[in-house]
C-alpha cells in the first residue's frame, strides 16, 4: 500500500510509478559521477560513458550506464544523448550561477579524448 488508504490497487502501482520511480530516475539521470547532483562535474565521467563505456564501469562500479547516461531514454547511451545532457545541465541554477557553455566542454572533451586515443594507437 503505497499511497496509505489501506488497500492494495492499481492506484498503489500509479502512485509508486509517479511519486517513487519516476523521482528516482529524475534523480539519477545525467548523474554520471553518482555524487547524487546534476552539475558540471558529470561532463568528464559523461565524457568517459561515451567513450570507453569500460573505463566508465571501471571508474563507477555499481552505476548503470543506461541509468545515467541514456539522457534521451532510446536504451542506448551514444552521441545522440549529448543535447539532453547539455539541456540537463543548463535547466537550473548550478551552485547559484550560469554555467558556461557546457556544450562546448563537452565537445571538447570529447575532442580531448579522441586526440589521446590517436596519440594512443601511434606508439
Amino acid at each position: 500500500d503505497f499511497n496509505g488508504d489501506g488497500d492494495s490497487t492499481s492506484a498503489d502501482i500509479s502512485y509508486w510509478k509517479t511519486n517513487i520511480l519516476d523521482m528516482e530516475l529524475a534523480a539519477l539521470l545525467g548523474d554520471t559521477n553518482n555524487d547524487g547532483t546534476v552539475d558540471t562535474l558529470d561532463i568528464d565521467p559523461f565524457v568517459l560513458l561515451l567513450t570507453n563505456p569500460a573505463g566508465y564501469a571501471a571508474a563507477f562500479p555499481g552505476v548503470d550506464p543506461l541509468a545515467v547516461g541514456d539522457i534521451n531514454l532510446d536504451t542506448v547511451v551514444d552521441t545522440l544523448d549529448i543535447d539532453p545532457f547539455v539541456a540537463l545541465l543548463t535547466a537550473g541554477s548550478l551552485n547559484g550561477g550560469a554555467v558556461p557553455e557546457p556544450g562546448s566542454i563537452v565537445l571538447l572533451g570529447l575532442a580531448g579524448v579522441a586526440g589521446f586515443a590517436l596519440v594512443r594507437r601511434r606508439k
